[in-house]
């Protein structure tokens, strides 16, 4: 998948008004690099927030990843 249609697609899933995360991102769309394809985003003008969410990991503790969402 070509940088601007992995960049496409991560704004099409944010136009839906899903948040996203970067194993979402690499699960469902082959995108190795999300925070690059985010910041294309936002240098082309696209409203993104972000925040720190904590998710469970296999051995029972907690990992703190980035969730970006449409501002």
């Amino acid at each position: 998948m070509s940088q601007q249609t992995q960049t496409a697609a991560i704004r099409g899933h944010l136009e839906a008004g899903r948040t996203i995360t970067f194993l979402e991102a690499l699960r469902d769309y082959g995108v190795m690099h999300l925070p690059r394809r985010i910041l294309d985003l936002k240098e082309a003008g696209y409203p993104i927030a972000d925040r720190w969410v904590e998710v469970p990991k296999a051995d029972g503790t907690v990992a703190r990843v980035k969730e970006w969402r449409k501002a």
